[in-house]
């Protein structure tokens, strides 16, 4: 027998041994490895850093992170998981953040985004403390990716058993032909869904909650079935073995990503696992864009997003206290269903695709320097808890449109294009793809604009609708465009009444709270004789023609409409709903509540 061999063997036997059982008081291996690097690199400044300081009574923390032990860094577990893209923890990440804006800067960590490795270029208010070939960074590494326990092992990841009932809605405009057509749906209704069947996916703890990306039916009949394969196929991806379908429900052992519903497959052996590749095989990837400036999009924007840490699990993700909740996908891959969320949000709710100047948006004014410009001597940057993540430090045309180069059309970025002047490219192209919905803003344009021409006096505020103030009158006139993207405008020729072909609104009208559609031609009001409510209306900017959407009935008034974004609808306020109008208590003014009504392409309710 080799003695040397057998001390070995004894020794690794006593690690083991004390790794796996209760350690002595004050000697986990937390306290023992990764505490002193935590003071060490995040603890030891002067101003205490990611500490608490000696006698502040809020028991502040830079970073709302403490970690002098082991139950405070474990309130930041956002900091210590791999989240949805990122193949490191966020305290690796800002711990690394890079000292140069050098691409190939050696001290880098990447993230993988579709068949590239991009470099992070997250910013710490502390430098960089963590050198990626160090003991310190490995050990940290190790730790975090076993799951930032005490004891420094793994957590058992069972599968876990889904709970409630499934839901059978299907979204409207769900087309159920294309996918009942596909060659691959029977494969999918016989081998796929059963497996998922089988695994309780469908619950309502799980993906039968419609708030889920991966959101399906209960499958009771083809419609939902038909809505299930589109939604599986999502998260298919190319190469098909990285599809989020299939590493996300494996076991992390056998080379899974992490799942909620704990390790559904042992093995890629596993038959139901093997269903599943077959048919994500024969399917492939199911594209996510159909427009140019989607491909944009998913080209140049979402890695920005990635690569800026705006995708962090407490920064912009679907748990986070904000209402800008990206979607978040896995390493090197983001589902359709993932990338059209995000691409819908961003540029629907926190960009201001009516402007041509990507600050005027919340998402990049948020993203800038507070004192970057001024627009009218108002600071253009919004303060952003983040900080100014867009910025590049270093960098010639900083973050101002005028300075960024021109793409000349291209696909490809120009060499030393900032992330800041990729976003204005996007929104640009999106503008121009919009051409009856935004106007260029240039000096010597011209715009549409569409105003309520009221008698000087009248004093009635909003909550007072149902007073009467006549001799108004829904008025358009052509507005010309100076310097400073619409900062000085002009109206130039005679305003002209939009409310000629409306019938019955003849004598002294009272008119309020225009909305145009984002088709730049159907105009929403709210209109009135005296003899009359208020009743919503819709105008033709091209044509004229006007149309009554809320017929009068009683003395029920009808007022403030506004377009939903597709056009489809318009949300109103109304007195209706009860059996006469009541009041408030403390005003005795009419109380309304929201209504909603479908309208067709001129604006007749449907």
């Amino acid at each position: 027998m080799d003695l040397r061999r057998g001390v070995l063997v004894g020794a690794l036997l006593i690690s083991a041994s004390s790794a796996c059982s209760d350690a002595p008081p004050g000697r986990t291996y937390y306290e023992r490895n990764i505490q002193p690097i935590l003071e060490q690199k995040c603890a030891g400044n002067t101003s205490g850093c990611h500490s608490t300081n000696v006698g502040d009574p809020f028991a502040f923390a830079a970073g709302n992170l403490d970690v002098t032990s082991f139950e405070n860094i474990q309130k930041r577990r956002d900091l210590l998981s791999l989240y949805g893209p990122y193949q490191y923890a966020p305290l690796l990440i800002k711990g690394v953040a890079p000292a140069t804006p050098d691409p190939n800067d050696p001290n880098k960590l990447s993230v993988q985004y579709r068949d590239k490795f991009l470099p992070l270029d997250v910013l710490h208010a502390g430098g960089s403390v963590l050198d990626v070939s160090s003991d310190a960074y490995f050990l940290l590494q190790t730790w975090l990716e076993n799951g930032a326990t005490e004891n420094g092992l793994k957590a058992p990841t069972p599968a876990r058993e889904g709970a409630g009932a499934c839901q059978t809605a299907i979204p409207s405009g769900f087309d159920a032909a294309t996918y009942t057509a596909n060659a691959n749906f029977t494969s999918f209704k016989n081998d796929v869904w059963p497996v998922l069947e089988e695994k309780g996916c469908a619950a309502a703890n799980c993906h039968g909650a419609a708030q889920s990306d991966f959101y399906i039916t209960c499958g009771d009949n083809d419609e939902q079935l038909a809505f299930n394969m589109s939604q599986t196929w999502s998260f298919v991806n190319d190469p098909v073995v990285d599809s989020q379908l299939l590493r996300i429900p494996l076991a992390v052992a056998a080379g899974g990503r992490g799942h909620t519903g704990g390790d559904q497959f042992a093995s890629e052996t596993d038959d139901g696992y093997v269903a599943l590749l077959d048919w994500a095989t024969a399917v492939g990837k199911l594209p996510f864009a159909d427009t140019a400036e989607k491909t944009f999009f998913e080209d140049h924007v979402q890695p920005i997003l990635l690569q800026r840490g705006c995708a962090f699990q407490a920064c912009h993700s679907p748990a986070a206290t904000n209402d800008f909740k990206m979607r978040s996908g896995t390493q090197g891959f983001f589902s359709s269903v993932a990338l059209e969320k995000n691409y819908d949000l961003l540029k629907r709710e926190f960009l201001a695709m009516e402007l041509p100047d990507a600050r005027r948006g919340r998402a990049v004014a948020k993203g800038v320097l507070t004192d970057d410009y001024r627009l009218d001597d108002q600071v253009g940057g919004i303060s952003h808890r983040g900080g100014s993540v867009l910025e590049t430090p270093g960098s010639i045309s900083g973050s101002d449109p005028t300075t960024c180069p021109s793409w000349g059309g291209s696909s490809t970025p120009p060499a030393g294009v900032t992330p800041f002047c990729v976003i204005q490219e996007w929104i640009s192209r999106e503008r121009a793809a919009m051409p009856t919905q935004v106007t260029p803003m240039n000096s010597g344009n011209t715009v549409e604009v569409v105003f309520v021409d009221r008698p000087a006096g009248q004093g009635a505020d909003r909550l007072q609708f149902e007073v009467f103030q006549g001799d108004a009158d829904l008025m358009r006139a052509t507005a010309t465009f100076g310097a400073d993207y619409g900062q000085q405008l002009s109206v130039t020729g005679t305003p002209a009444s939009l409310t000629a072909l409306c019938a019955g609104l003849t004598g002294s009208l009272d008119v309020s709270s225009p909305d145009v559609a984002n088709d730049g031609d159907r105009v929403a009001f709210a209109a009135r004789t005296a003899a009359t409510p208020l009743s919503v209306y819709v105008v033709s900017l091209s044509t004229g023609a006007c149309t009554q959407v809320t017929p009068v009935s009683g003395m029920i008034h009808n007022f403030d409409p506004a377009w939903s974004p597709d056009g489809q609808y318009i949300v109103f306020a109304s007195t209706r709903g009860k059996a006469g109008p009541t009041q408030g208590r403390k005003r005795a003014l009419l109380q309304s509540d929201l209504w909603r009504v479908r309208v067709d392409a001129g604006g007749t309710a449907v």
